[in-house]
């Protein structure tokens, strides 16, 4: 898993070629397995960080003393042909680091498993961090801002050519994206509100939509079973009561037109309703569903049932751990994650029980990581005699990327569903 002709193959080149030295970047030390080239790439990469020229005298002199036998600097250098396959290469050798590493990596949680008194959760969730990391090489470069405007004119450009007007992808509901922009990947959406507010019922019904539109969606469902939330997709979708679904008191015209379930099959919503899951089992899923489903949205109902990576933190720690994860997912699986949350009782106790963002529970973090903050509020919630269609809304109360406010929707609590 090393090939120490390479590796010096790869230094001479670094040493002569100023052109091949633009790839410095994509290299660390520990591509490297012996003590003397290593601290040859690392005296190239400082002289390189401080805009330094590069070539056999200076970094021989950056080495000092430091000179190796058998192999010193000026034998390495002398082995340069040409700086052809450079690219090629460099991969090469990160493709060995990281079987070296893959091997310490199993190596390691061989022995870690054998030990009962370790998490096997933690396990696995450190064992994937590590895995993850392998993969990234520091960049120092940057990209030039010109090279960003001009795919991003070209892409609006596009857009506007097919008529497309959201930046991400269509949520299924028209007037949601003129706020949003879409469902942009990357974003992390929190949707947020007191019990009875219908904040499942609110994603539920995006989901749908979104799904609908020829979509696909993961439904992390902590709170409810998945034979819960499948009643009531069936309920909002043919418009029977909830109750009548859950006691089986249907006619037999309903009956037949559910087992039909022609708009379910046409969903492409992926249900995971395993309880006690940590944000680190929920982000290796969200990975597999991403590469096997192409899924574009990921729901997970909700953030307060998710199992702490630590349970000797604080709460407010463990919600910011989780937090960050919910935001990293959305990055690194280029999806839009939009998590659900309680609210504290402080909205109860106003005149105007509409909440705002500080009624958020338990971590100023959630608030902060969050891209939107969402409320589904239904006003009529409060009445004694309420309607069986409500007039509802959807409060958009942080956007980050876009403007806020309210959206009028309705609300059918029959069917404990969302008309957007």
């Amino acid at each position: 898993m090393k090939d120490i002709t390479l590796e010096h193959e790869v230094l001479a080149i670094l040493i002569n070629s100023a052109k091949a030295q633009l790839h410095i970047s994509e290299c660390t030390e520990e591509f490297f397995t012996e003590i003397e080239t290593m601290a040859i790439f690392r005296s190239i990469q400082q002289l390189s960080n401080a805009g330094e020229p590069i070539d056999l005298l200076t970094v021989s002199l950056k080495m000092g003393k430091l000179q190796f036998k058998p192999v010193t600097t000026a034998q390495i250098a002398a082995k340069y042909v040409s700086d052809s396959a450079i690219e090629y290469k460099i991969k090469v050798l990160h493709q060995m680091y990281i079987q070296r590493n893959l091997a310490k990596i199993a190596k390691e949680l061989e022995y870690k498993a054998q030990d009962s008194n370790n998490d096997p959760f933690t396990l696995m969730a450190d064992t994937q961090r590590k895995m993850d990391e392998l993969g990234v090489i520091n960049r120092t470069d940057g990209i030039h801002i010109h090279k960003v405007a001009v795919d991003r004119v070209n892409d609006i450009a596009k857009r506007k050519a097919e008529g497309i007007r959201t930046l991400g992808v269509p949520s299924g509901w028209e007037t949601l994206d003129k706020f949003t922009g879409g469902l942009v990947p990357g974003e992390f959406w929190v949707v947020a509100g007191r019990p009875g507010m219908g904040k499942t019922s609110w994603a539920t019904a995006l989901s749908i939509r979104h799904s609908l539109a020829g979509n696909k969606v993961a439904f992390f469902s902590l709170e409810m079973t998945k034979e819960g939330l499948v009643d009531r997709i069936l309920s909002s979708e043919y418009s029977i009561n909830g109750e009548y679904i859950r006691t089986a008191n249907l006619s037999q015209e309903q009956l037949e037109a559910m087992a039909r379930l022609n708009n379910i099959a046409r969903m492409g919503i992926y249900i995971d309703d395993t309880r006690r899951q940590t944000i680190d089992q929920i982000r290796a899923k969200v990975k597999i569903m991403k590469s096997k489903h192409q899924i574009s949205m990921v729901v997970i109902d909700y953030l307060g049932l998710i199992n702490p990576h630590d349970a000797r933190a604080i709460r407010e720690q463990q919600v910011a751990y989780i937090s960050r994860q919910c935001k990293l997912i959305a990055g690194e699986s280029n999806v839009t994650v939009i998590a659900l949350s309680q609210l504290n009782r402080n909205s109860e106790s106003r005149t105007d029980k509409r909440p705002g963002l500080a009624d958020l529970r338990e971590s100023g973090a959630i608030e902060q990581d969050a891209d939107l903050v969402i409320f589904p509020f239904r006003p009529a919630y409060y009445d004694n005699d309420k309607p069986l269609v409500e007039e509802a809304e959807t409060i958009i109360s942080k956007n980050r990327n876009g403007r806020t406010g309210i959206i009028p929707c309705k609300f059918e609590s029959q069917f404990s569903s969302y008309i957007f």
